[in-house]
């Protein structure tokens, strides 16, 4: 039998509602423990995407991958070319130009392939449309990403947000 929560009603009164438990490991139950765990990656992953997709906009899309798992492509770029998105473009157009010398242009897409058993296992990271970067700081980046991957998943947090920074 689940949980009971109590929980005040209008007049005041407190009212037990149940609350869901995650099916015992027997042998009979092994398939409703995969529903449920199922269920709950399901949700947060779902959670996961609506925050992206309010954190980084038009830059988060979703896409379908292998293993019926969801991809994550976050276009990653520095707070400037945000906020005004023909920089990008000028320094491109004019990288020879003395004025611009200073500016640095980069920005990269972020490729997060999911698993079934995300967030606790690793997910599958790529770099691709990378501007400005050269090819050492690509897997020193890369490198880091899976470091941070890997911790999270330790702990099973969604890591999204966390390897977009």
């Amino acid at each position: 039998m689940g949980k009971k929560n109590k929980k005040k009603n209008r007049s005041g009164s407190i009212d037990q509602q149940p609350q869901p438990t995650p099916p015992s490991h027997n042998t009979s139950s092994t398939a409703a423990a995969a529903a449920f765990e199922s269920e709950d990656l399901s949700l947060q992953r779902h959670d996961e995407e609506t925050v992206l997709s309010a954190i980084y906009g038009d830059d988060f899309t979703l896409e379908s991958g292998a293993w019926n798992c969801p991809v994550y492509k976050l276009r990653i770029r520095p707070a400037s070319d945000v906020t005004d998105p023909n920089t990008t473009t000028a320094l491109l157009n004019n990288n020879n130009n003395t004025d611009n010398h200073h500016q640095q242009c980069c920005e990269l897409t972020l490729s997060i392939q999911l698993t079934q058993k995300y967030p606790y296992s690793i997910p599958l990271l790529q770099i691709i449309n990378s501007i400005g970067l050269i090819h050492s700081n690509l897997s020193d980046l890369l490198s880091r990403l899976s470091q941070k991957a890997t911790e999270c998943a330790q702990k099973g947090e969604v890591m999204g947000w966390e390897l977009g920074q």
